[in-house]
């Protein structure tokens, strides 16, 4: 209806939408926006959390990186499980992210300037071919206005990190931040 080809359905700390019957490859992405506590930042009101979304190119992405980070101490199958945010210093997450990317998946650092208080743009980078999401919720917002600068900071640091936006409306589906991706072919 919103003439979208396809659509990303991240889960909260769950694994069970992608196992659905109602599951279709192809018109799917799957994902899980599983959040963190960071042993070593600083955030709003003295949380130490950040918000990022794992998508990976098949459903079994995210069992692989629940069997390699026990942390997250999985527990349940594919249809019940759910695991909690891990506790860990800022480096455990790079080797994280590092670990998605490696499995063709990607990460998305979500609404970094919500969560987190900081000056240096560093704090909020996890690593090359990141993305930050500079779009959240409407492109009006004070949140992109901030978000959009660290990412422009970032990247006059010579940081390769890629934009995204998203709607974070867990409800119905939105069309007020979109992420486009354009690629030669559908991988």
């Amino acid at each position: 209806a919103l003439g979208m080809d396809f659509v990303a359905i991240l889960d909260h700390r769950q694994v069970r939408h992608m196992y659905l019957p109602e599951w279709e490859d192809g018109l799917f992405i799957c994902g899980t926006e599983p959040g963190a506590v960071i042993k070593d930042c600083v955030a709003i009101g003295g949380h130490n959390d950040i918000h990022y979304n794992m998508l990976f190119p098949h459903k079994y992405g995210l069992a692989m990186v629940l069997a390699n980070f026990p942390e997250f101490q999985f527990h349940g199958d594919e249809l019940t499980g759910s695991f909690r945010y891990f506790h860990a210093p800022k480096s455990r997450y790079i080797e994280l992210f590092d670990y998605v990317k490696s499995i063709g998946g990607i990460v998305v650092h979500a609404h970094p300037k919500t969560m987190l208080v900081s000056g240096d743009p560093l704090d909020y980078y996890y690593g090359e071919h990141t993305y930050i999401e500079t779009i959240y919720d409407t492109v009006d917002s004070a949140a992109t206005r901030n978000n959009y600068k660290l990412w422009c900071d970032l990247l006059a640091m010579g940081k390769h990190v890629y934009a995204s936006g998203g709607s974070d409306s867990h409800s119905d589906t939105k069309n007020t931040a979109l992420s486009s991706f354009y690629t030669t072919e559908k991988n």
